[in-house]
């Protein structure tokens, strides 16, 4: 049955489809997709529930705020420029974290797409 999937022709048009389907499958809340109520939400992290950061990031995440708010700032609310920092100091651990990965111009990508032409033309 597989070899019979690789052999079948995908359109751009239905190409263009399953990727809006799968776009739209990711913007999905997570609570839609695993099914939780409201009643069964997790409370909100507050900041105090956030693991410190160390003065470097402390210092990147500012500055990531301060130039979001430079471009966008005007555009925003109060909550919505609240909202930004939160955001933004929330992710400093996972950058971090990436940042420690080693990696070198050697390592081949995670993934590669391979177009093949149709046989027939």
């Amino acid at each position: 049955m597989t070899l019979n999937l690789l052999r079948t022709r995908v359109s751009r048009r239905k190409f263009a489809q399953a990727a809006t389907a799968a776009a739209a499958g990711a913007l999905i809340a997570p609570t839609v997709a695993i099914g939780q109520t409201e009643q069964t939400k997790p409370a909100a992290s507050s900041p105090t529930q956030q693991p410190p950061l160390t003065p470097e990031e402390d210092a990147e995440a500012n500055a990531r705020v301060e130039a979001i708010l430079r471009k966008y700032g005007s555009r925003m609310t109060d909550a919505e420029k609240a909202d930004v920092r939160r955001q933004v100091r929330e992710g400093q651990k996972s950058f971090t974290e990436l940042r420690a990965f080693p990696l070198t111009n050697a390592d081949p990508p995670a993934t590669v797409l391979n177009i093949r032409p149709r046989s027939g033309k």
